[in-house]
């Protein structure tokens, strides 16, 4: 095989090149695209309950009450407590007429929304920072100190039109995009338990099973244990709560 690579010519490595920066710009689609339909989820769940508070009149008690049947259904943690489904209800109202097309909402992480939400009230200025956000691939602790450092005072208060373009792979955006608790717990990423069982009594034959809630067929075989991989993963994140908590310090 190294014979093979050594024969290729000098232009493969720009092909390569190439290739790596596909795959890369399609994994950002995709984390993108799982953040539009959080998103989406997350005003709809917000829309619906202001609906019923407005015209059927339950009050407050319906979210606690939402809150628990959600966790029941789709465990704690994943991003359905009392605190998110406020922060939920606050999106829809705040953004009736979702999505905003001049604005790249779903450009940036619900972490991200739910910081402004709380500390930027003009709509205006908040579209500025999701805006500036999205353009120079802000973490959510770099927009707050441009938000802090009053950045939009300074900077011009128009709001120029978007070009919808990826954020840089490099970006803090990008990278916070893909570490997002939220989208693991909407997708119920912890849910997905994998059960290894590697035997090889004869070193020939290495069979994986799955116990991948109700999935029966065999995604492909490792050597490595995924649940132990997740748990790692885990626990160099942060958790829900602890992200929701910084918000209450800012």
């Amino acid at each position: 095989m190294n014979t093979v690579i050594q024969s290729l010519p000098e232009e493969y490595n720009r092909w390569k090149q190439s290739v790596i920066e596909h795959i890369q710009e399609r994994r950002i689609e995709a984390v993108l695209s799982v953040n539009s339909t959080l998103l989406q989820t997350y005003w709809e769940i917000g829309s619906a309950i202001l609906t019923v508070q407005n015209e059927k009149g339950w009050g407050a008690q319906v979210i606690d009450r939402l809150s628990r049947d959600l966790e029941k259904t789709f465990g704690k943690g994943n991003g359905y407590s009392v605190r998110n489904l406020k922060y939920m209800r606050m999106f829809a109202a705040e953004y009736p007429d979702f999505p905003i097309v001049q604005v790249p909402l779903a450009q940036i992480t619900w972490y991200h929304h739910i910081s402004l939400l709380t500390k930027v009230k003009d709509l205006r200025e908040r579209a500025f920072y999701i805006q500036q956000t999205a353009v120079n691939g802000w973490s959510r602790d770099m927009m707050m100190l441009q938000v802090n450092g009053g950045l939009y005072g300074r900077y011009g208060k128009a709001v120029t039109n978007f070009n919808q373009t990826l954020p840089a792979i490099q970006s803090d955006l990008a990278q916070a995009a893909f570490k997002d608790p939220y989208h693991f717990g909407f997708l119920d990423v912890a849910g997905k338990k994998m059960n290894w069982t590697l035997s090889d009594s004869s070193r020939k034959n290495i069979k994986a099973e799955y116990a991948l809630r109700g999935m029966t067929q065999p995604l492909g075989i490792a050597e490595y244990d995924m649940e132990k991989f997740y748990d790692q993963v885990k626990a160099s994140l942060p958790s829900i709560e602890e992200l929701e908590n910084s918000i209450e310090d800012l």
